[in-house]
């Protein structure tokens, strides 16, 4: 009997071990990472303080996983104005790869009439250009190229050396 109770015993530390382990590696690569996208961040605004129609021009952010998961992301979205009929406004996402590169992509959305706002969201290849050749996707993409390629640059600004 007591043969039994010490091997139950060695069981749960062992599963203990392994989850303290396990929570440990996880401060470590995705924990520790995000806590510097967010000091970027920080430093990011306050020097946006001193131009601060540029600030209200975007909203930036910093969105961490859950505890001990892994899909968190960084955003920068270009902030919306419903009244500009044909105007389009061009969100950035990014999600950070803990085991493989990161994903980026952009959300376009646009106003096609007063009552109605369109919203298309376009993954990005390591070129920065569509993963999906669609001809709305591609059409979206001429147009708003050189948006996405600013807030793609802003992005490379303030989190480029967080690797």
């Amino acid at each position: 009997m007591k043969g039994k109770k010490n091997k139950k015993k060695t069981i749960f530390m062992v599963i203990g071990v392994i989850f303290l382990l396990y929570v440990g590696f996880w401060q470590f690569k995705v924990g520790n990472r995000y806590d510097r996208y967010e000091e970027k961040l920080d430093a990011y605004e306050k020097s946006l303080k001193k131009i601060e129609h540029e600030k209200k021009r975007y909203t930036l952010g910093v969105h961490r996983p859950m505890y001990l998961g892994y899909t968190g992301n960084l955003y920068i979205c270009e902030n919306l104005n419903f009244d500009e009929v044909g105007k389009s406004f061009v969100s950035l996402i990014i999600w950070p790869g803990i085991f493989q590169k990161d994903e980026v992509g952009v959300s376009i959305t646009y106003c096609e009439s007063e009552e109605n706002m369109v919203e298309v969201n376009i993954y990005l290849n390591d070129r920065f250009e569509p993963v999906e050749k669609t001809e709305e996707n591609m059409e979206l993409y001429r147009k708003n190229k050189e948006k996405i390629l600013s807030v793609i640059q802003m992005a490379e600004d303030i989190w480029g050396d967080c690797k």
